[in-house]
């Protein structure tokens, strides 16, 4: 009789995907009072009222009534404390969806105020973030510093400091993308969903911490870092193994359009096993330090700051030494260069891609995980448009260069960063993609790009 053993790996593989599976549909939260309708929707807006007026008073609410299939409308106003603010200024709108496409949990689409502009989903989530913060960090409490001509400046170096920050993670994503495409030359837009498979296993992380009573302590933080990254390079390498090991002779348009179909598969799997509502994961008290004070506008370095800058300084030092020093970094260099020589000079080119899927993997989950701590709010959507950008900084930074992969993160999220500043956030993705274009037209291979590139009817 012929047995066939099922490696090590595959097995480690099966049981840490089912182990998030299991959390993942294990952390539901309850859904919309079906006996008070728009209760929820009303309460839910209510709460962005101090944000808007500290000291209000008399608050009124309407509700524009909608069934589960169209929008609800919930508009709040009330009378001035803010001596700054008019009373024709004191209203706030707040939109929900319909309640048929969020399995009748209220989710907010957009927030509109005279006072704020217009507000979409990430916007909310940022403002309740400084709500928290305002009564639970000692940091950001007492009076307001008066301007002075240095506060646009010390403002611009606040918003470099929230750029880098997120460039670190528009990075990793980007090193991802030029790793696959580098030596299986083809884009892998499932990247951005694996980084979303990252955040929501943190998030679980971090409730399971809570369910056995403990607290999320570094301990607990480092602990839950080595379980994302491990169980996202598995995750890497498993749909190598599933899909795209399967492909390998394919037209290059086949793997892409197979991602494309993996990444609805992991998003619409977390919608329905978590949910579409958007998960938070609190502050901590005393999380940032007050580093310039006192000349009209205070700069804030967060600890998520410090963590995610080093963390990824860390990984770009061990992604160099990986390249340069070890048997991987060869094989890699090689298989990228001339895969069929290489397989003939006795590299296994085979593995040597299955191991690139499982790092790009793990830089997938350690973006995720930095997301969460860092931002802390998790949703089924938030991979696809991370991917696009990521994938446009690796583009600017280079198809083929690691440390253009790295600068064009960087590059990039403090160019969206600032768009935002000069021109409006509702203007960031315009910018973002304009960016894009120009790469396209002016420098296609990108600022750093290695690889040459040649007309389709001259490829190999």
């Amino acid at each position: 009789m012929v047995t066939h053993d099922c490696p090590a790996g595959y097995r480690f593989a099966v049981a840490a995907l089912l182990l998030l599976l299991i959390g993942l549909s294990g952390t539901q939260i309850a859904h919309a009072d079906p006996t008070n309708r728009f209760t929820g929707a009303v309460d839910y807006c209510t709460n962005l009222v101090p944000g808007f007026d500290e000291h209000a008073k008399d608050i009124l609410a309407q509700v524009q009534p909608g069934d589960r299939d169209h929008v609800v409308g919930v508009r709040l106003t009330w009378t001035p404390g803010d001596p700054v603010l008019k009373p024709a200024d004191a209203w706030v709108e707040c939109w929900f969806l319909p309640l048929n496409k969020t399995n009748g949990q209220w989710q907010v689409d957009q927030v509109r105020s005279q006072r704020w502009g217009v507000m979409q989903r990430y916007d909310v989530q940022q403002f309740f973030k400084v709500l928290w913060l305002r009564t639970h960090d000692n940091t950001v409490a007492g009076p307001k510093p008066k301007p002075t001509t240095l506060s646009f400046l010390l403002y611009l170096l606040q918003q470099a400091i929230n750029g880098v920050t997120l460039g670190c993670l528009y990075s990793l994503l980007a090193v991802a993308f030029n790793l696959i495409y580098g030596i299986a030359r083809f884009i892998n837009l499932a990247f951005g969903e694996l980084y979303m498979f990252g955040a929501f296993a943190t998030y679980i992380a971090y409730t399971l911490t809570l369910h056995l009573g403990g607290a999320f302590t570094l301990l607990p933080i480092i602990a839950t870092g080595v379980y994302v990254v491990a169980t996202s390079a598995v995750a890497g390498w498993t749909v190598n193994r599933l899909v795209f090991r399967r492909l390998v002779g394919s037209a290059t348009t086949v793997p892409l359009v197979a991602s494309i179909g993996l990444a609805i598969f992991i998003s619409d799997s977390v919608r329905l096993l978590q949910g579409p509502k958007t998960r938070y994961m609190p502050q901590y008290r005393q999380s940032a330090w007050r580093i310039i004070d006192g000349l009209g506008y205070d700069v804030y370095l967060r600890k998520g700051h410090v963590i995610v800058g080093l963390a990824t300084l860390a990984i770009a030092g061990i992604l160099w030494w990986i390249n340069k020093r070890t048997n991987f970094g060869r094989s890699y260099r090689a298989c990228a260069q001339d895969p069929h020589m290489a397989a003939l000079l006795g590299v296994d080119a085979r593995g040597t891609i299955a191991a690139s899927f499982a790092l790009s993997g793990a830089l997938t989950g350690a973006a995720g995980l930095f997301e969460a701590l860092q931002y802390n709010a998790v949703d089924f959507h938030m991979g696809f448009i991370v991917g696009i950008k990521s994938l446009i900084a690796a583009l600017l930074g280079g198809i083929g260069s690691l440390q253009g992969a790295m600068l064009g993160g960087l590059l990039l999220a403090v160019i969206e960063t600032y768009a935002g500043v000069l021109f409006g956030f509702e203007w960031r993705d315009i910018v973002v993609f304009g960016v894009l274009a120009a790469v396209l037209l002016f420098r296609p291979a990108g600022l750093f790009g290695t690889l040459r590139l040649m007309p389709a009817d001259e490829r190999p």
